[in-house]
């Protein structure tokens, strides 16, 4: 794992990093993932399913409501998920961690809007993952999420979890390794 890390934070920072921050408004809405089989990175098309043992680096967009990720998961697949350091994405300039960490402020605020949130029962700007086009089987990723089954075969789509329609005024992006167990 050390050298998959190494490997994953080297690819962040030379080739995601001037993806995010001012100025990315003409950027792709598919970032492909790279893909690392045995600790060396394997760079893909825009669609790839792993292998078990195989890990992909995606980037998830916070003003983004659908980030494709390019990768396919299929029905019983097992896998981690990881955003590595403390990152950050900001909602209306406030920053916000992956698992919906922020300020107390911030949570009293949003939370009278909880219930009109894609996932009401996760915190604003959790990390949220599916399978599926109308989220059916949407799940909470947030900072960190270890053996998770697939219960829908398809595309990963991730997203911040915020307000239909209120993505405008999110910013940033969060890297996240995906992790095929079984």
């Amino acid at each position: 794992m050390p050298c998959l890390f190494a490997s994953t934070l080297r690819y962040i920072a030379l080739c995601l990093t001037p993806l995010v921050g001012p100025g990315c408004a003409g950027r792709p809405s598919l970032v492909p993932p790279i893909v690392f089989r045995n600790a060396d990175p394997l760079f893909t098309g825009s669609s790839v399913h792993l292998n078990i043992g195989d890990s992909a680096v995606i980037l998830v967009n916070a003003d983004n409501p659908r980030n494709q990720t390019g990768l396919l998961m299929k029905k019983d697949e097992v896998y981690d998920f990881i955003c590595p350091g403390r990152q950050v994405w900001n909602d209306g300039g406030v920053p916000v961690m992956p698992n919906g960490d922020a300020a107390t402020s911030y949570k009293t605020y949003m939370s009278i809007y909880s219930k009109m949130m894609r996932l009401p029962h996760s915190p604003a700007l959790a990390l949220i993952g599916e399978t599926t086009p109308d989220e059916r089987d949407a799940f909470e990723i947030g900072s960190a999420l270890k053996g998770r089954v697939v219960t829908m075969t398809g595309e990963l789509i991730c997203f911040a979890n915020d307000v239909p329609h209120f993505y405008f005024n999110n910013s940033g992006a969060i890297t996240v390794v995906v992790m095929r167990k079984r």
